[in-house]
């Protein structure tokens, strides 16, 4: 056996090149033991020091245009839809105002008849017509029903409903002690916001008005 003497790789005799660096072997002398190799003395320059992972930092993402545009949107939609809105409140808060006060006198003008109504009523039971609105009320325990009589509802008798102050006063017109006559009125509690009109009436059953004012047993009849 023969080693290369390049690399100290073992051959057999007859080989001719080194089967690991593939030197020339072919001169190399045959030996019974392997040539003893000596470690190259240790480099004196000191291996550099590892260099530390460096930490990545992913760069923040850029900052998107779509809430600039919905900012401009918005904007732009707000002064396009504010004037509109403003044009259809100006037109309907009006109606809508009409319509209240409209209905509002039709529940007075009713809540009147029926005040006329019980008045009869009640002058058909005790002889005379009531003193006021409570006697024509719900009846009190321990009271005589001249002072409760159950012909009108409560919110009626209590003198405001639907926006109207109702007033009701018993008259003795002969001076004798008993009311035979009465007049009743109803006007609105905020003048061009629950109503214009005032109603009157007294025991003819008619009912009569005034846009201007109170009204009384010389205004039209309506």
């Amino acid at each position: 056996m023969k080693y290369c003497p390049n690399c100290g790789q073992p051959a057999l005799d007859s080989h001719r090149f080194c089967m690991r660096c593939g030197a020339d072997i072919s001169a190399a002398p045959v030996a019974d033991a392997q040539p003893q190799y000596t470690q190259p003395p240790a480099s004196s320059t000191p291996y550099p020091a590892q260099a530390q992972p460096q930490q990545y930092y992913a760069p923040p993402p850029a900052k998107s245009g779509n809430t600039a545009l919905i900012v401009i949107l918005v904007a732009v939609g707000a002064v396009v839809l504010v004037p509109i809105v403003l044009i259809i409140a100006a037109i309907a808060i009006p109606n809508l105002l009409r319509a209240r006060i409209s209905a509002n006198e039709s529940s007075a003008v009713g809540s009147v008849r029926t005040i006329n109504t019980a008045a009869v009523a009640y002058q058909a039971q005790f002889n005379h017509y009531p003193e006021g609105l409570a006697s024509m009320g719900s009846p009190v325990a321990g009271v005589s029903p001249e002072y409760g009589a159950g012909l009108i509802d409560n919110t009626l008798a209590s003198g405001k409903k639907s926006g109207y102050a109702f007033s009701y006063q018993g008259i003795d017109s002969k001076h004798t002690g008993t009311f035979d006559d009465y007049e009743v009125t109803a006007c609105p509690e905020r003048r061009n916001t629950t109503g214009v009109k005032c109603f009157f009436s007294d025991s003819s059953g008619v009912i009569r008005y005034s846009s201007s004012g109170n009204a009384d047993k010389d205004s039209p009849p309506l």
